[in-house]
C-alpha cells in the first residue's frame, strides 16, 4: 500500500521488533516468564505437534460420534483450539 512502510523479517528493523513487543498481538505458544520459569525448574517445553495433532483427533473423533459432516467455529477459543491459529 502507498505511504506504508515495508516490514520485513528483519529483527534489527525498529518496526519489526517493536510489532513484536508492542501493541495487538496473539502469541502461540508459552512466552516468558513461562519459558524462563520452566528452564530453571528444568522443565522441557510441551511438544506443540503433539498437542496439535491430540486436539486435531479429539475433535474428529467427536463429530465421528456424533455422526456431524462438519463444523462451523465463530469463537476465539474454539477456533484456536481447533486450528492452532489466531
Amino acid at each position: 500500500m502507498d505511504g506504508h512502510p515495508v516490514v520485513d523479517g528483519d529483527l534489527d528493523d525498529p518496526l519489526v521488533r517493536r510489532a513484536s513487543t508492542v501493541g495487538h498481538r496473539m502469541v502461540m505458544g508459552p512466552g516468558e516468564p513461562a519459558l524462563s520459569e520452566w528452564a530453571a525448574a528444568g522443565l522441557v517445553l510441551p511438544d506443540e505437534t503433539a498437542m496439535m495433532r491430540y486436539r486435531l483427533d479429539r475433535i474428529a473423533d467427536q463429530l465421528v460420534l456424533a455422526d456431524v459432516d462438519g463444523i462451523l467455529l465463530f469463537d476465539p477459543m474454539n477456533v484456536m483450539y481447533a486450528t492452532y491459529a489466531p
